[in-house]
């Protein structure tokens, strides 16, 4: 599946592709904000897609450090980038500038994604939220 990444604050941060092996720890030292077990199944929610100008775009998740705590925020994405870190070490996330005060989590950005980049994910079923929410 092809897509363009859209990163969700254009503006304030800039979208990656990072190494999630790098992050992941920092994300589970997070208490306050787990993974929702309801939710985690091999498939894409359809709100994190959309189509302009006849041109598909995956919007990627945003993170924020806490130096304090020594660990990563999500406001938006943990979900999808933890399906996306199932399948490829290498995952596309907007990162807050605050990320770029730990010298840990900067070793793990690969590099910056250009807005006309095209990503392949891989090919799962893309649902609704009451389609996600059904029991299997």
């Amino acid at each position: 599946m092809n897509f363009f990444i859209e990163n969700p604050y254009p503006s304030d941060e800039k979208a990656y592709w990072v190494n999630w092996s790098v992050f992941r720890p920092f994300f589970e030292r997070n208490t306050l904000h787990p993974l929702d077990p309801k939710v985690l199944k091999r498939a894409y929610h359809s709100f994190w897609f959309h189509e302009r100008d006849n041109q598909s775009f995956f919007v990627v998740g945003n993170i924020d450090y806490c130096a304090s705590e020594n660990c990563i925020y999500f406001s938006n994405g943990r979900h999808r980038t933890h399906l996306l870190s199932l399948y490829s070490e290498n995952v596309p996330i907007s990162l807050q500038a605050s990320v770029f005060e730990s010298d840990e989590l900067k070793k793990g950005i690969i590099r910056e994604i250009k807005q006309t980049e095209v990503a392949i994910l891989p090919h799962l079923p893309i649902l609704s939220y009451e389609q996600l929410m059904e029991n299997e």
